[in-house]
């Protein structure tokens, strides 16, 4: 399945999980399936699959917090 006509979902991942994903996917040349729901996501490539559960909550809007440009003194 390609992901050209799948809307964008914003997910904040536990950090175990992307060290562990990170160390499945040195090992694979395969291509990932990923499936998410409300609460997990699993991820799928060759004879793998990987279950996490989602961090509740958003990062915040980082354009709108942190200033483009420093003013200089």
């Amino acid at each position: 399945m390609s992901g050209k006509n799948l809307s964008r979902q914003e997910v904040i991942l536990p950090r175990k999980t992307i060290i562990e994903l990170s160390k499945l996917l040195d090992d694979s040349d395969e291509p990932v399936a990923i499936d998410l729901s409300a609460a997990q996501a699993k991820f799928k490539f060759g004879n793998a699959v990987l279950v996490s559960k989602l961090v509740d909550g958003k990062f915040p809007d980082y354009g709108r917090v942190i200033p483009r440009a420093s003013p200089r003194s």
